[in-house]
């Protein structure tokens, strides 16, 4: 998105997408990819991956691997009142990158697309995924990460979009961990990346030597962002709801 209207148009495009399968029951849907958003196995993958490798980590893949050792209890708060039916199962689009909106000329949105990932999950995933890529100015791989930062009138624009069809919706358990899904979305890419680049690039294709590098301390930066600024995260979310 270049400007806040579009982040505005994209976000409620999500948000309506959720309002208007409230109620339907989502465990009636197929997993289309197991685990997709489940933290824990993706922590698991990523040890597993750890305890096989032939090598002495770098001082940059060190920083990292603590820092996903550090929060990562933290980062699985989510799944574990999930798992507790704490939070309410719905049908959720679990890929709400803004290239899966279409806007017409106008910059109005249209529809979303790229439905294959569409089945259970929490509110959050959608909205963590949707700060993640529409509330940043930089790259993936922003490798100076003094640029990797939420822009908060961008973040502004995605929850006054995103929670205007959903206000008659959510319950206030939803409502008070949003903020945590903006960081725990950059967390999980990041922890992905990282995994794929110990693993030796496996998943994601690269065009450069060490890009799943740079993409993964480009989003866990982004998530050490989104953790400073949740205050301010908070405070913009609730002017909504």
């Amino acid at each position: 998105p270049t400007s806040t209207s579009q982040v505005y148009e994209g976000a409620k495009a999500f948000g309506g997408f959720i309002r208007d399968l409230d109620g339907f029951d989502a465990a009636s849907l197929t997993e289309t990819i197991p685990f997709f958003h489940h933290m824990p196995n993706r922590l698991k993958i990523f040890d597993g991956v750890l305890k096989q490798l032939d090598h002495t980590l770098s001082e940059e893949e060190t920083y990292e691997v603590n820092f996903i050792r550090e929060v990562s209890d933290e980062m699985c708060q989510l799944q574990k009142l999930l798992d507790a039916n704490k939070l309410p199962l719905r049908v959720t689009h679990n890929d709400t990158k803004f290239n899966n909106v279409l806007l017409d000329t106008h910059d109005h949105a249209k529809c979303i697309i790229d439905l294959d990932t569409v089945m259970p999950g929490i509110i959050h995933f959608d909205f963590g995924d949707g700060v993640r890529t529409g509330t940043t100015k930089m790259d993936e791989d922003e490798k100076d990460l003094q640029l990797v930062d939420v822009d908060l009138e961008l973040f502004d624009a995605f929850c006054h979009g995103y929670l205007d069809p959903l206000r008659e919706v959510l319950s206030p358990i939803e409502i008070d961990l949003l903020s945590h899904s903006a960081a725990m979305m950059p967390f999980i890419m990041g922890l992905r990346f990282l995994t794929d680049y110990l693993d030796g690039n496996q998943y994601y294709k690269i065009t450069y030597e060490n890009q799943n590098l740079v993409r993964a301390r480009c989003q866990l930066q982004l998530c050490r962002q989104m953790m400073k600024r949740g205050k301010d995260l908070d405070l913009i979310v609730n002017k909504y709801v």
